[in-house]
């Protein structure tokens, strides 16, 4: 039961550290100027989504193997009603991401704030 342990434990970690590494990433983003993402942040999404899912599934697994072994009546309603409301996150989540797959790509060709003076009205010039 303790590897369950360890293993509940290490999928919450990989979870969080996927969160943060992408909010990391995106923060390095936003400060470089943002626009369309460099190779890089390409690059390092799709491996943060992929610990993220790891770590959710492991965190799954590995509490309802310890659900098993715990007496129900223990359990109280709280649990129950923890475990409904990860299920409906888990489910929206997973629904926002097949609809997120299904909508086609848009590119977005935003033009830095300094270079946007050309839109402005000439008395706004300086």
């Amino acid at each position: 039961m303790e590897i369950v342990k360890f293993l509940h434990f290490f999928g919450l970690m990989l979870d969080a550290g996927a969160g943060l590494g992408n909010m990391a990433a995106a923060i390095a983003h936003k400060r470089t100027g943002g626009g369309p993402p460099s190779d890089t942040i390409k690059a390092i999404k799709p491996i943060f989504g992929l610990f993220a899912l790891s770590g959710i599934s492991l965190l799954w697994l590995t509490g309802l193997i310890m659900t098993l072994n715990v007496e129900p009546t223990l359990l109280g309603t709280l649990f129950y009603v923890k475990l409904a409301v990860a299920a409906a996150m888990l489910g929206i989540s997973v629904f926002l991401m097949t609809i997120a797959k299904s909508q086609p790509r848009r590119t977005h060709h935003h033009q830095p704030i300094s270079n946007r003076s050309a839109v402005r009205p000439a008395y706004w010039q300086s």
